[in-house]
């Protein structure tokens, strides 16, 4: 398992799909925690798992430290996410790859949880769980978790919209199985899904296609604030608090602004650094293109994620200096690249 922090993943137990289960089975009241700044794989595991939990008797909710982007309401069933969670509720974690993507929640969550699941192959874990880098999304997690409990009888059958919300947290981790993290698996339980009932074509409207105007207009003042790098190979859109409150935007309508810098021709790694309500701390988003590993550069900061698809806190005093703080790491990281290197500086398939 390539987690950085060994150290930490000794202290703590890998689990089974079965011993999951097992625990699941005697918790009552539960609160599952997802990472700031949820993406499809966050909100449509969650759920998912939410869903999975009622049918065994649990009173279950979603807890995330950020409101989720309202093109992922389609997953929830009209249930709003939670800003805190319970006294006296068992804590899961899903699709968190380390205390820092808890935001404040971990202050509170710290020592209490119960089980984390995750599929990131770069973080800091903190309880016991399972942790399956080699899976697409942490909705193949779920899946397993789901099929587990039919084999064992623990009900009969689950509604669709619970299959839709882990097809949902696949096709978004993915990039609708674009990414080079799908594999033949993955195609294996996205075609049992969709026997199972999953909508696919609201999933690919939902995630891929629509967007409400502030994302739009999130776009606008991305670019009229994007930094490149001298030879154009980083670009970052950094914005600052006052900058989006100018513009009337909420944060959670920057959230897929490192998929447009990594689309910029020329460019290797593409990154959001976005300040939050706190004043001088920077939440960055990375993508790169392969062989780039941008889960390093965000390691280095206390974050984590996947070797295309990364986040991490910051501090800084200003958007020159967070900008500044991120290119020097990924210009280290691009030079010290190996792949990259062995090619003559050419991207394969490119």
């Amino acid at each position: 398992m390539n987690i950085e922090n060994q150290t930490a993943h000794d202290m703590y137990r890998q689990l089974t799909v079965g011993d999951v289960c097992d625990i699941l089975t005697g918790v009552k009241i539960a609160d599952i925690l997802i990472h700031v700044s949820p993406d499809p794989d966050a909100v449509g595991s969650a759920f998912a798992l939410r869903g999975i939990m009622e049918k065994l008797g649990c009173d279950a909710r979603v807890i995330c430290a950020d409101e989720a982007s309202e093109m992922l309401n389609f997953l929830t069933q009209g249930i709003k996410i939670s800003a805190e969670p319970r006294e006296g509720a068992s804590l899961i974690t899903v699709d968190v790859a380390s205390p820092d993507q808890l935001g404040h929640l971990w202050g509170m969550a710290s020592g209490r949880i119960l089980l984390m699941l995750d599929h990131h192959g770069t973080g800091q874990p903190f309880a016991d769980g399972i942790i399956e880098p080699n899976v697409s999304a942490t909705g193949e997690i779920i899946f397993k978790i789901a099929r587990e409990f039919l084999r064992r009888g623990a009900f009969e059958s689950l509604p669709k919209h619970i299959y839709t919300a882990i097809y949902a947290s696949i096709s978004g981790d993915t990039g609708s199985f674009r990414h080079s993290s799908t594999t033949a698996e993955t195609h294996k339980i996205a075609a049992e899904l969709l026997e199972l009932g999953a909508d696919a074509r609201l999933c690919a409207r939902k995630i891929h296609e629509e967007k409400p105007l502030s994302m739009i207009k999130a776009q606008k003042v991305a670019i009229d604030n994007i930094m490149l790098t001298e030879d154009g190979k980083f670009a970052a859109a950094v914005v600052s608090r006052d900058k989006r409150e100018a513009a009337g935007l909420a944060y959670a309508d920057f959230s897929e602004i490192s998929d447009l810098m990594r689309s910029i021709s020329g460019v290797l790694v593409g990154a959001s650094i976005r300040e939050v309500d706190t004043e001088g701390e920077w939440r960055v988003s990375m993508r790169s293109v392969e062989p780039f590993d941008c889960s390093r550069i965000c390691a280095r900061f206390g974050g984590g994620g996947h070797k295309q698809a990364a986040g991490c806190m910051i501090v800084a005093d200003s958007a020159a200096s967070a900008f500044e703080l991120i290119r020097s790491s990924v210009m280290d990281e691009i030079k010290n690249c190996e792949g990259y290197a062995a090619t003559g500086g050419e991207i394969q398939g490119m």
